[in-house]
């Protein structure tokens, strides 16, 4: 990938890690909906597959309200909430990735 984004992210006490590995423009999407407006999650939108989860998926927990159809995650240990909501499972172009608010540069990989 010629312009490659490295962006590693995760939640405040480190069990939960993953990367975002892109050439594409990156979306941010600040969602309106109650949880997302409350904890100023902030979507990541990028390529299906450009997403890679790093930490065993025992370090997250769920919370569901109102139609209980998307799972939102967080971090067992810390309670933080850096990845997407799980939605009904479905063929998608385009996936929500990360909260923009728990992102940075890898500087290794994307000096800035």
């Amino acid at each position: 990938m010629s312009d490659a984004l490295h962006l590693a992210g995760g939640c405040h006490c480190g069990a939960v890690r993953f990367v975002i590995d892109t050439s594409h423009i990156v979306i941010v999407l600040d969602c309106n909906c109650s949880i997302c407006s409350k904890t100023g999650f902030l979507h990541l939108i990028v390529e299906a597959g450009e997403f890679r989860l790093l930490t065993d998926p025992a370090a997250l927990s769920t919370y569901s309200f109102g139609t209980h159809t998307a799972q939102h995650l967080f971090c067992t240990r810390c309670g933080i909430k850096s990845l997407p909501a799980t939605q009904p499972s479905g063929r998608l172009e385009r996936q929500s990735a990360g909260s923009g608010r728990c992102q940075r540069p890898d500087r290794d990989h994307h000096p800035l």
